[in-house]
């Protein structure tokens, strides 16, 4: 899977992604990385190794590891209750849904199907962008100024 471009500016996306939301995100932010982030590994490791099952058994796995992103990310958004990962619930949604439609065969051409699947992709990685970037700017806001000539002023 990482013989071609699109993907490997995919893998490269995912790891720039991740690596700015566990350095500048919070915590809510960095676990969705994680989750993420393995979601988006198993799947390259699934898709490159070699097997003798067919492809619909691959495609069982991938449904049940994207099942398993929104499951996580539904944790996430049931404990922290951030707008993004309701958003995010429904990216998993649509993902989850061109599985079903894959699946039972309505005639989406796979090139569209990949297509699709590339796009639901990088809109969970462009939520996680824009959360991390939110939390990030919270957090800043949030620290206090530095008093300017030595001089410290108490707001009430």
């Amino acid at each position: 899977m990482l013989h071609s471009l699109t993907s490997q500016i995919g893998f490269v996306a995912l790891l720039s992604t991740c690596a700015f939301a566990f350095s500048k995100g919070g915590y809510v932010e960095r676990w969705a990385a994680g989750i993420i982030g393995v979601s988006w590994v198993l799947s390259v490791c699934i898709s490159v190794v070699p097997s003798g099952f067919s492809h619909q058994v691959q495609e069982y796995t991938f449904l049940a590891l994207d099942a398993a992103t929104a499951v996580g990310l539904l944790v996430l958004a049931m404990l922290f209750a951030k707008v993004w990962l309701g958003v995010a619930m429904l990216t998993q949604s649509a993902e989850l849904a061109l599985h079903g439609a894959a699946m039972a065969d309505w005639g989406v051409p796979f090139n569209l199907y990949m297509l699709l699947n590339n796009l639901v992709s990088v809109c969970l990685l462009l939520l996680l962008i824009g959360a991390t970037a939110t939390a990030w700017a919270q957090r800043v806001h949030a620290r206090p100024s530095r008093p300017q000539n030595g001089v410290i002023e108490i707001t009430t």
